[in-house]
């Protein structure tokens, strides 16, 4: 053992020689800050390092496009041409048909169809056309009547004239003469002038002696004579139409009476008969015609007599509510029960006041339980 404090000097072992290999660096970007972080700087990114081309250089390049030759033959643009017609046509065909409403008596009829449903379907649309047809001659009748400023009462009287004028019996033509002289003396008024056939001192004596003995001209006497008969009919056409719609007010009137008086006695008999809806029902039909030939006044005393007239059958009862499936009406009790229920296999013991037997067995219990479920 070396001695204390006795330094020892340290032996040298020689180190081995490890040959250095030398590992690639890899290559990082310098700061990876710099790069893109989401996926739309990535595509930005990518489109920056795309070269754009100048104004210049895209406007050389089509003008190298539209300077090329076209090799194709005369035959080939043609047909291409044609194509491109076609599509062009389809599509505006396409477009039209979108816009088109559907007709239905116009449109042709699906082939698809049996050939009975085509019939009737041609056989309706034929209907359809007649009918169109009767109602446009007939709305253009009587566009062209209601455009002359006619009114129905003249109207009338150009259809009696009309119907006289035809005839051979002589009474129909002097009715066809006196329409016609009405008529050329109103056109004479209008005109304010004598009209050959026309004589309108007629009914005026004061006016022909006047003439006669010389105190006025014959001329100033129609004058006079026009002008009176223009104020008579004026005021005849006057007090007829303040007449007419006097009576029009008066029958609006009466009809509106007689509808309230009806609905009040409804109201009131549907709360003290109980048949009042049923008799109602029958009688609503025949008395909606008879009104139309009778005066509203006397509305009421139509419907007190029909009413009393009516006779209803009685009622039926209600039917009896159907059983629920698998169960039956009891014949004593009126309850519903299952039906097919089968006889217990053990008497039922009689009703008391113990009630039924208790059972001895958890078997018998089992049992009981059972057959009340049945």
């Amino acid at each position: 053992m070396p001695p204390e404090n006795e330094v020892v000097p340290a032996v040298e072992t020689p180190a081995e020689e490890t040959p250095a290999v030398e590992t690639p660096a890899a290559e990082t970007p310098a700061s990876t800050d710099d790069g893109p972080k989401t996926v739309a700087e990535a595509i930005e990114a990518g489109l920056d390092a795309v070269p754009q081309r100048t104004k210049q250089e895209v406007d050389k390049a089509s003008e190298k496009v539209e300077g090329e030759k076209d090799t194709r033959t005369e035959e080939e643009k043609k047909q291409a041409e044609a194509e491109k017609d076609a599509e062009s046509a389809e599509a505006k065909a396409k477009e039209e048909a979108a816009k088109k409403e559907v007709d239905h008596v116009n449109d042709p009829i699906p082939k698809e169809l049996k050939e009975a449903t085509q019939e009737r379907i041609r056989s309706l649309i034929g209907y359809v056309k007649e009918r169109d047809e009767a109602l446009q001659v007939q709305g253009n009748l009587i566009s062209a009547i209601q455009g002359t400023g006619t009114t129905a009462e003249e109207f009338a009287s150009m259809i009696q004239y009309l119907e006289a004028f035809h005839s051979s019996d002589p009474k129909m033509l002097e009715k066809a003469l006196g329409i016609l002289q009405t008529n050329m003396e109103s056109i004479a008024l209008r005109l304010g002038k004598d009209v050959p056939g026309v004589d309108f001192l007629v009914g005026h004596q004061d006016l022909k002696d006047a003439v006669r003995y010389g105190q006025i001209t014959q001329q100033h006497a129609n004058e006079l004579a026009r002008a009176r008969t223009l104020e008579a009919r004026t005021k005849s056409y006057n007090e007829q139409r303040q007449s007419a719609t006097q009576a029009e007010t008066a029958a609006k009137a009466e009809k509106d009476a007689a509808i309230t008086e009806l609905n009040n006695l409804g109201a009131q008999l549907s709360k003290t008969d109980p048949d009042y809806q049923r008799k109602y029902d029958l009688i609503v039909g025949p008395l909606s015609a008879a009104f139309v030939h009778i005066p509203p006044s006397q509305w009421r005393a139509a419907f007190d007599k029909a009413y009393a007239a009516v006779k209803v059958p009685a009622a039926a009862p209600a039917p009896a509510a159907e059983p629920p499936p698998g169960m039956v009406r009891d014949a004593k009790t009126g309850q519903f029960v299952k039906a097919n229920k089968p006889t217990p296999i053990r008497p039922v013991q009689p009703s008391g006041t113990g009630g039924p037997a208790a059972p001895k067995s958890a078997r018998e219990a089992l049992d009981f339980a059972l057959d009340n479920l049945r």
